[in-house]
C-alpha cells in the first residue's frame, strides 16, 4: 500500500473512532441525565429510609457513570489530538501508529475495541493495554508473544 493510501486510511479509521467514542460519551451523558431525573435527586423534602437507600444508590451509580465520563472524555481528547498529527507514518508500534499483524491491524489510539470500516475489522488499542506493550518499539517484520500467540508484524504506517 502507497503512502497516500495508508494516510487516507489512517485518516478513516480515526474518524471511524471519533464517532463511535462520540457515541459512548452521548450514552454516558443520557445515562446520568436519565438516572437523575428518574431518581429524583434533590426534589423533595422529606424521605423514607427506603428512599433514602434508593437515592444512595443512585448517587453511587451516578458517581461511577461520571468517572466513566471522564475516562471517555480523556480519550475522545487523545482521538482529537491524532488528528493534528494524522499525516505522521510510523515506522514503530507507538501512539497513533497503524500495526497490520498476521491475525488483526490495530489501530493504536484509545480502546475503542473492535470497529469496522469499509468491510475490515480493526482494533482500537490503549497504549495502557498490555497487549500494546508486548508490540510497543516493534517493527515490521518483527515477532511479539502476547497470550500464548506469536504475532509477526507485517506493516506499521
Amino acid at each position: 500500500m502507497i503512502t497516500i493510501e495508508k494516510i487516507a486510511l489512517k485518516n478513516k479509521m480515526l474518524e471511524a473512532c471519533i464517532k463511535k467514542q462520540q457515541s459512548v460519551l452521548n450514552d454516558f451523558k443520557a445515562r446520568i441525565k436519565t438516572l437523575m431525573e428518574n431518581e429524583g435527586l434533590g426534589n423533595e423534602e422529606e424521605y423514607d429510609n427506603s428512599q433514602l437507600a434508593n437515592i444512595a444508590q443512585g448517587i453511587v451509580e451516578a458517581n461511577a457513570l461520571n468517572d466513566a465520563l471522564d475516562f471517555a472524555n480523556r480519550e475522545m481528547n487523545q482521538l482529537l489530538y491524532l488528528k493534528s498529527i494524522h499525516d505522521d507514518i510510523h515506522e514503530k508500534a507507538e501512539f497513533g501508529a497503524v500495526v497490520v499483524t498476521d491475525i488483526a491491524t490495530f489501530f493504536i489510539s484509545t480502546s475503542i475495541e473492535q470497529f469496522d470500516l469499509d468491510g475490515e475489522t480493526f482494533i482500537g488499542l490503549s497504549i495502557y493495554s498490555p497487549l500494546f506493550l508486548k508490540m510497543k518499539g516493534k517493527r515490521k517484520g518483527e515477532t511479539f508473544f502476547y497470550n500464548g500467540v506469536t504475532h509477526q508484524i507485517d506493516d506499521i504506517f
